[in-house]
């Protein structure tokens, strides 16, 4: 029989395209959802993929893979948020989503895989990860029509775009919306995005770096995802970037490694920093994760990191973020460790 695997990211379009999928390729079809963090409760995405006609829907927990293994590389690489860019909240996802499809491909020996992104990294990732042969994206396969018709056999109202906010979401970071008719935390009637409190007090953070890994807050060490979620937690009152974006982890480690680099590190090696961080962000939109030149330059970042370490003290007031003190310790060549402060 055949059998295709489905990238299933909780959303109605790729919900609908179940029943589709069974019907045009005559196969059987398994779902695959990935935690990444967005605001859903999969369990419900689960039992709703089977009532939609999945022979199994598997779920895996994948938020501590996506910290550790993709934002943290990204991050000390200098690749987020560079020059008031977006925090790559979507890039970074789509090279493990492409991993783990392909090892369930490969322990469902399917015959196909499906998927609904629209970025051409998604199925050039995919080929970079297994031999299965990757269908066209749902999302040129599927005539409005087929998805509208689908919806309606399925009880569902709509298989637009409505759940984009929550399933584009993860745990660095949601998009927030801006436009005529939303309320005050910038989101239309609805949606789902982040909810952006005014702030009404204060709120200070300390960041700790140890060898160019992100080790503590607030003197409390911990993993980094938890230290993602304490951020997040702190700075919850931190408005929404210009690309549309709320992500205070995000937006206040990138901040803190410029400015704890800045006094660690040699104007010329901050200067080749720079530019493999413009190389490292250009690698993850094109799909090369799993390539040779991402691996060198996440090499010589574990050298160019490797003594940096220090704390930097953050105040969020009124909406703006600003960096009250940096304590930078550098080991140097023949001495211990070198402190120093700014304001």
């Amino acid at each position: 029989m055949n059998r295709i695997l489905l990238a299933h990211d909780g959303d109605s379009p790729t919900l609908v395209a179940i029943p589709w999928l069974a019907t045009r390729y005559s196969a059987e079809v398994v779902t695959v959802t990935l935690d990444l963090g967005q605001p859903a409760n999969l369990a419900d995405v689960r039992e709703q993929a089977l009532a939609a006609g999945a022979a199994r829907a598997h779920v895996i927990d994948a938020r501590d893979r996506l910290a550790e293994q993709l934002v943290l590389p990204a991050l000390r690489a200098g690749a987020i948020s560079l020059d008031h860019e977006d925090p790559l909240v979507r890039p970074l996802t789509s090279p493990l989503v492409a991993w783990l499809v392909a090892d369930v491909a490969a322990m469902e020996q399917a015959s196909a895989i499906a998927h609904g992104g629209t970025a051409e990294r998604v199925p050039r990732l995919l080929a970079s990860r297994t031999a299965t042969p990757v269908l066209p994206s749902l999302a040129d396969a599927m005539s409005p029509e087929e998805r509208a018709r689908a919806a309606a056999e399925l009880g569902l109202a709509d298989a637009g775009e409505a759940d984009w906010p929550r399933s584009a979401s993860t745990l660095w970071g949601r998009p927030v919306f801006a436009t005529a008719g939303s309320d005050q935390t910038g989101r239309p009637p609805g949606a789902e995005g982040a909810v952006v409190h005014v702030p009404t007090e204060r709120a200070v953070v300390e960041i700790s770096v140890q060898n160019g890994v992100p080790d503590a807050v607030n003197g409390v060490s911990m993993a980094f995802l938890e230290l993602i979620g304490s951020l997040d937690a702190i700075l919850s009152a931190m408005p929404v970037d210009a690309f549309g974006w709320h992500a205070p982890a995000a937006t206040v480690l990138s901040r803190a490694f410029k400015a704890l680099e800045s006094l660690c590190l040699s104007p010329r090696l901050l200067e080749l920093r720079r530019s493999l961080a413009r190389a490292y962000i250009d690698l993850l939109h094109d799909g090369a994760w799993f390539s040779p030149e991402r691996e060198a330059i996440d090499a010589f970042t574990a050298r160019a990191l490797a003594t940096v370490s220090g704390s930097l003290r953050f105040e969020l007031s009124s909406g703006d973020l600003l960096l009250q003190e940096a304590r930078p310790r550098v080991a140097s060549r023949g001495e211990g460790v070198m402190e120093g402060v700014t304001g």
